[in-house]
Order: structure tokens, then sequence, then C-alpha cells
């Protein structure tokens, strides 16, 4: 099959599901209208604090690739690694699959000359350090929520496993000898730029710490965004949240996650005992100032990234 025809046809299934998710969103408010209607923003004040939330949450993404990319010999100025955060939620706004993630590899290509097989190992390190993370800290929720019944029961069972998994991929890095397959020539770089990143320890434990703080200012924006809407929830809750949220981030079928973040919250929120309408109400608040930020400093960045000139060659040994 031609590449082309192979993107589009994804493409197309991406915008479909979108379509589905849109109608079935709207099939949801049209049944539940009574709720909806007793919903408004009853604190429009918080909305500073969230975009606050917002713009902390671009900051600990970038930190994150900020470590990550050392050990490969890239030093990043704030400007790349903030720019970067902002530009790669930008991309994803606008195509399906985290294309923005295909952004943030042409730059760093261009701009520091990290191979391809470096950036798909730090993408693999940062999704199974946030992965972790995100098991980890819905455990914690969970316990710090004192929630009980088969859902939460199930909920436990999911981020036992999900953080379980996690350190096992961090303790398994497998060792190729010599390959002549291409696939598994890569396969193998890619592994070797893992080893690299997990055996770096200071790396590690500041991509850690990041992502937990990237984990934390979700779930601020999480109880933020209830409080708009004048519905108190607790901390182990909005860790809980934030949680699924970001598991579901790995999605990335549609652009930015867009229905299927909003799914993910509602069914979340029915398990800790907030109504859909409340959960969906608070998740399309947080998309919308989280979105504003991403829309406005977007573009911003993308020429300023745009404007910066591969690095001389011994900024990247």
């Amino acid at each position: 099959m031609r590449p082309g025809r192979h993107h589009r046809r994804r493409a197309l299934a991406s915008l479909g599901l979108l379509a589905a998710l849109i109608a079935a969103a709207a099939w949801f408010v049209r049944r539940h209208r009574a709720e909806f209607a007793g919903l408004e923003i009853l604190h429009p004040r918080l909305l500073w604090p969230l975009l606050a939330a917002a713009l902390l949450n671009m900051t600990a993404i970038g930190l994150q690739l900020r470590y990550l990319v050392r050990p490969f010999g890239v030093r990043l100025a704030p400007r790349e690694w903030f720019g970067l955060s902002v530009v790669t939620a930008f991309y994803n706004m606008l195509t399906p699959f985290r294309g923005g993630m295909l952004a943030k590899a042409a730059y760093l290509h261009r701009r520091h000359e990290l191979s391809l097989s470096g950036f798909l190992a730090l993408t693999a390190g940062v999704s199974i350090v946030n992965v972790c993370v995100a098991g980890v800290l819905g455990l914690a929720g969970l316990r710090l929520g004192g929630h009980g019944g088969q859902a939460t029961a199930a909920l436990a069972v999911f981020f036992a496993v999900t953080a379980a998994a996690s350190l096992a991929l961090m303790a398994f890095a497998p060792r190729f000898g010599d390959v002549e397959n291409p696939v598994l020539a890569r396969l193998a770089r890619v592994a070797h730029g893992w080893r690299v990143i997990r055996d770096d320890g200071a790396v590690l434990a500041m991509t850690a710490l990041a992502g937990g703080l990237h984990h934390l200012l979700v779930a601020v924006a999480t109880s933020l965004s209830f409080a708009l809407i004048g519905v108190r929830v607790d901390a182990g809750s909005c860790l809980v949240l934030a949680s699924l949220v970001l598991l579901s981030v790995f999605v990335g079928i549609t652009p930015a996650g867009l229905g299927v973040i909003e799914a993910v919250a509602v069914f979340g929120g029915v398990a800790l005992g907030i109504t859909p309408a409340q959960s969906l109400a608070a998740a399309l608040a947080r998309r919308l100032v989280f979105s504003a930020a991403a829309l406005v400093l977007g573009p911003c960045f993308t020429f300023t990234l745009l404007r910066e000139r591969p690095a001389p060659a011994e900024e990247n040994p």
C-alpha cells in the first residue's frame, strides 16, 4: 500500500472516530439536558489559576525533554525545551495520532542532529516513566480518597498492573548483536538508546520528578475545573482522574485525544461518585483553557524555533 494512501486512511479513521465521539457527546448532553442546565461558571476568577496550571504543565513537560536528551549529548536552551513542549501540544491539536511528535523529531534532528533511533528511545523513555508515575499516583489517590466498591477495586488493579508493567519495562533493556535486518538494526539502536537513558540515574530521577510535577499539575487543574462550576472534589479523586487522563493521552487517535480524554474522565468520575454532567463539564473547561494556551503560544514558538540555526558541531558531540 502506498504511504500516502495509508496516511489518508488513518486520517479518515481518526476523523470518523472523532465524529462518532462528538455525536455521542451531543446525544449525552441532550439526554442529560436538565443536569447541564443546572451547571454554570460560579467562580470565573479561577480561570486565571487554571491558565497558570496549563503554562506550568507545559514547563514540566519541557523539563522532561530537557533531561532526557542529555545522554545523547544534546543541550537545550529554555526557549527550546519550553517551546518544543508548546509546539508539540499545538500540532497535536491540529493533527491526529499525536502529529506534534513529528514536529519535535524534525526540530531535534535539524537543530541538534538527534537521530530517529535516539528520538524513539527518549520517546519510549518518557512514556514508560509517565505511565509508571500515573500508576503509582493513581494508587495513592485511591488510598487518599478512601474510595470503595467494585469500580474503584477495578481501578486499583488497573493502576497496580500499569505501575508494575512500566517498572518491568524499565528493568528490561534487550541487547542485540550485529544484525543485518534493517528493522532489527533500528530496534537495536532504540534499545541501546533506552539503556543509555536508564543507566543514567540522575537523568532518570529528574525525568521522574518532572513527570510527577506534570501529574500533580493536571490534578490541580482538575480540581480547579470542578471548582469553576461549584463542585468540590477531594484531592484523592483529582489524583485518580489525572492518572486516567494522562494514561488516555497515549491512545492518541483523535487530535489531542479530543473526545477520548473526556470519555475517560466521565467514566472515571462515575466510578468515584461524580455525576457524568459534572465530569464532562469540568473536562471541557480544562480542555478549553489548556487549548487556548497552546493556540496562542503555538504559532509564536513555531516561528521562534524555525529561526534557530543548526547547532555547531561542538554542541552536539
